[in-house]
């Protein structure tokens, strides 16, 4: 009987997988020729192939659904330009669709308002509405609350899934680890003249499938976190690979010329040491030291944290932080509880404040900023809770929850230090990356015992016999 029940769902797995693939064929031959027009249709015909297979797969699980949004949204961002586009529509209908799920469930989402992440994402989207609302062009706000409220909505729809069995952690892993196949394996399109890269500071950085290079740096963070982590795990063969796979996403994160990246990253690295394995403590400290060392690029990026005076500022420049935050800091006054109303900064000044928490507290307001710390220290607590469980020995989990949790605890206290130097709360990778990865770290802090216990593996599957042959079991 199991195994008639499953057909169903293998089958829906099997033709999105197919449907999937010919999309990806489909973008990657327009993508290949390099042309504007040949490339947009590409992207738009991929993302027509997918949007029908998340339809087709929904038919049998909305858990699929919500895996085919998350795969496709990085994708979506090769359209990305100013004004409406792919990536926002499919913000909004993921919303849309969300919604209504959820109000399908809401007796299901009542208990989870007791979770310590759940309350404070919410706030979020409540004090996104209030400075929308309260904005003198709301119009021009309502895009942003709009991303933020996506974001949260499918967090909500996960942790109902995950809670309620309709979608398993290792699912929503795997789900996340497919989302970055297209961002990390894109560059390699360069060799063949595809634009992978745009020029920051007089300096081309790599940005991928991405709109900024800062993007794909903050994207590469937590993916980078995850493949340290695994390392630790690995035995052999899949040692070797996962510590390949690290230097290859390190490599890529060096060459956004992402700084604040760069920080999380050690500061994450520092953390996933602390707990896993204490040589990455000294790996954290004396490889950074080598590359400003012996990498030119790297070198000049540090060094050139404060500019000659005779030099144009630039927005990556800590001097013109300063001065713009300086700039920015008294619009507060204007509307101290709900703020000045989102993207205002950037409207009046021409520039993001490059600082999360100064960004809150002006566009949202004081009530969003209370919010936004709630949130922050919210995230880290559900990390640490979940990295106790894991690393208790009498506690038999999953290897890859063990390493992805312990990475995302990392990744919690790193994300508060590249906010106060990034604009993080409205960016792709806290929306379509952060978001979910929450979910998966809310679930095994709270998850029953038994629960997390079964989440392990089945006996005799390949899942088994791969857990197995990684841990050298």
């Amino acid at each position: 009987m199991a195994t008639d029940s499953a057909r169903p769902v293998q089958s829906a797995t099997v033709l999105g997988t197919v449907v999937v693939t010919i999309a990806l064929v489909v973008a990657g031959a327009g993508l290949v020729t390099g042309l504007g027009h040949l490339r947009t249709a590409a992207i738009g015909v991929a993302a027509l192939v997918l949007a029908t297979a998340a339809l087709v797969i929904a038919r049998r699980s909305f858990a699929w659904l919500i895996s085919a949004a998350l795969v496709l949204r990085p994708i979506a961002d090769l359209t990305a330009n100013e004004g409406v586009g792919i990536p926002e529509i499919l913000g909004v209908g993921m919303l849309l669709i969300c919604i209504g799920w959820l109000l399908i469930h809401r007796v299901e989402l009542v208990p989870r308002l007791k979770e310590p992440l759940t309350l404070p994402v919410l706030g979020l989207v409540v004090v996104a509405a209030l400075s929308a609302v309260s904005s003198p062009f709301p119009m021009e706000s309502i895009p942003t609350a709009t991303g933020i409220a996506a974001g949260a909505a499918v967090y909500l729809v996960l942790v109902i899934l995950l809670t309620t069995g309709r979608m398993s952690v290792v699912h929503l892993i795997g789900t996340l680890a497919a989302s970055a196949v297209v961002p990390v394996l894109y560059p390699l399109l360069g060799l063949v003249g595809v634009t992978v890269s745009h020029e920051k500071d007089g300096i081309a950085a790599l940005k991928s499938v991405f709109f900024l290079s800062n993007n794909f740096g903050h994207f590469l963070v937590p993916i980078l976190l995850v493949a340290v982590a695994m390392a630790t795990h690995a035995k052999g063969r899949a040692r070797v690979a996962m510590c390949a796979l690290a230097v290859i996403l390190g490599a890529e994160l060096l060459m956004t010329e992402t700084r604040g990246a760069w920080i999380a990253a050690i500061v994450g690295i520092v953390i996933v040491g602390a707990v896993l394995d204490r040589r990455l403590l000294l790996g954290a400290i004396v490889l950074p030291v080598l590359l400003v060392a012996f990498v030119p690029s790297v070198t000049e990026r540090v060094t050139s944290v404060v500019p000659d005076p005779a030099d144009t500022r630039t927005e990556s420049s800590l001097t013109w932080r300063f001065e713009h935050w300086t700039e920015v800091l008294p619009m507060v006054r204007e509307s101290p509880v709900t703020g000045i109303g989102l993207d205002e900064t950037l409207r009046r000044t021409g520039k993001d404040p490059h600082n999360d928490f100064l960004l809150v507290l002006v566009e949202m307001g004081l009530v969003g900023f209370a919010v936004y710390l709630w949130f922050l220290g919210a995230a880290v607590v559900t990390g640490y809770r979940a990295t106790r469980r894991v690393i208790d020995p009498a506690l038999p989990v999953e290897p890859l929850v063990h390493g992805v949790t312990v990475a995302l605890f990392g990744y919690s206290v790193a994300f508060i230090v590249a906010s106060s130097g990034e604009n993080l709360l409205e960016n792709l990778t806290t929306l379509w990356v952060v978001l979910p990865a929450l979910a998966a770290v809310s679930w095994v802090a709270h998850a029953p015992r038994l629960a997390l216990v079964r989440a392990r593996r089945t006996p005799g599957t390949l899942r088994t016999r791969l857990s197995d042959r990684w841990t050298g079991s």
